[in-house]
């Protein structure tokens, strides 16, 4: 999502600071200054439904000119001299959780829209084309490994912060996404947009941070703050709407039913960060920040943990070492195959972090036909639990518990269901039959119907 309303803002307001721009031409202005070959950092995830385009969706997607597409992607971009270099997301950090459940919340409401229109009109063109969603099983990441031979990462933090990172770090030509929070960042070049990317001209709209702080008169290093007290993932904007009123009533009255215009409220919010001081010195000051933003100390923490969430330059690096005992070499393997896109990201969700997430899906939970395939699915992914975690050290006779975040009807994400893996030396429970699958009865928690597990053939329902 990024800042609330920036790019409303930077589009309409900030000409010097969005514009349009040729890719070959800056690449070949790159190469003759610096020497090196341009490397774009791709913003895999959030570039997946503009790479989509218009591609049948509804009934299952349409995986062969997909891959088509990514690939007429790459070669489009490597023409001109680039190096693309692909993140994707891992699992979704706790603090933005609430974030994920909004989403997914959304998410479900735009698929009973499209049930009920096919129920009402039977005709797929007739449904609202804004109500898209990704099918299941496209595998982005593995095409764009396998069948692109690009190189691909699957991100341990926050995905836009380990682009950032390796943006700075390796001194990248450009980001290629669509995520505001990139032109708070220090990371590459250029921040190009995905959203506005022609590649038949090769054009799209350039993001400059520089020209943005200049615009609002205060200092780069400022724009966290800015972010942070404007609206972002972590701070949402709902809670800073007094704060906005307050600062904004010196231009103009405001109500809290009604919208302040993204140019007010960002040069008003400005004039407030100009007031405060930079570098460690602001962290010292938060509690009073908190108190004059939300008329509450205590969210200091919440406002630092914003704040530094856009400096990657201070995260700890991890210390390299062989480890020594064997749990630790596992994950140590399972960490370096799940950065580097060799396993599904599920495997070290679950044994680094014991969490198992799966978003919404085109399933209609108002029906009750058929089980929520999250639920059906729950007694195979217990197995694979159980075989993941086989091996983990136990300190204490409590078991092993899985936290999963599942989407399976509206009242699925007030918590997550908290599942035991199926220890594979204790699992006798289950009937082979014939022809020797699996074969047993399962409660399905919704319904209250008895399912058979035989029928089932994927233990993780795509997301």
């Amino acid at each position: 999502m990024g800042v609330r309303g920036l790019q409303t803002y930077i589009e309409n307001y900030c000409p010097d600071a969005c514009y349009e721009v040729n890719i070959k031409d800056l690449i070949d202005t790159y190469r003759r200054e610096t020497g090196r070959q341009p490397v774009i950092v791709v913003d895999g995830s959030c570039c997946i439904r503009h790479l989509y385009g218009s591609l049948e969706w509804i009934l299952g997607g349409q995986l062969k000119e997909f891959v088509e597409k990514l690939q007429n992607f790459v070669k489009a971009l490597e023409s001109v001299g680039a190096k693309l270099v692909f993140f994707f997301d891992g699992a979704t950090i706790e603090r933005k959780r609430p974030v994920w459940i909004q989403r997914r919340l959304k998410s479900l409401q735009d698929v009973y829209k499209i049930f009920d229109s096919l129920n009402k009109w039977k005709n797929l063109s007739l449904v609202d084309q804004s109500l898209f969603q990704l099918p299941p099983g496209l595998a982005t990441r593995y095409i764009f490994k396998e069948m692109c031979n690009c190189e691909i990462f699957t991100s341990i933090r926050e995905c836009d912060e380990e682009i950032a990172e390796y943006a700075r770090d390796h001194q990248s030509f450009a980001i290629l996404g669509q995520d505001t929070d990139y032109i708070i960042y220090e990371g590459a070049q250029y921040y190009l947009s995905m959203l506005k990317l022609n590649l038949l001209t090769m054009t799209t709209l350039n993001y400059n941070r520089w020209a943005l702080a200049r615009r609002l008169a205060i200092h780069p290093n400022q724009l966290p703050v800015l972010a942070s007290l404007t609206g972002n993932d972590i701070i949402p904007a709902a809670d800073l709407k007094q704060f906005h009123i307050r600062i904004c009533q010196r231009v103009r009255s405001y109500n809290t039913d009604s919208r302040i215009p993204y140019n007010i409220l960002f040069s008003q919010v400005a004039r407030f960060v100009q007031t405060l001081p930079c570098g460690q010195d602001l962290f010292h000051m938060l509690p009073a920040v908190a108190h004059k933003v939300f008329r509450d100390e205590r969210r200091a923490a919440q406002l630092d943990a914003s704040i530094r969430s856009y400096y990657t330059d201070q995260r700890p690096h991890q210390q390299a070492g062989e480890p020594k005992d064997h749990w630790n070499k596992l994950m140590s393997l399972a960490r370096r195959r799940h950065v580097h896109c060799e396993n599904p990201p599920e495997v070290w969700s679950v044994m680094s972090g014991l969490l198992y997430e799966c978003s919404t899906a085109i399933e209609d939970f108002r029906e009750s036909d058929l089980p929520p395939a999250a639920l059906a699915l729950r007694p195979l992914r217990q197995r694979i639990y159980g075989l993941l975690l086989h091996e983990k050290p136990r300190r204490s006779r409590e078991p092993i518990v899985i936290r999963e975040w599942c989407m399976h009807g509206e009242d699925s994400l007030v918590q997550p269901a908290l599942v035991q893996p199926v220890d594979i030396q204790d699992d006798y429970s289950h009937r082979l039959s014939s022809d020797g699958t699996v074969s047993e009865s399962i409660h399905d928690e919704k319904n209250g119907k008895k399912i058979d597990t035989s029928l089932i053939s994927s233990p993780f329902h795509a997301s």
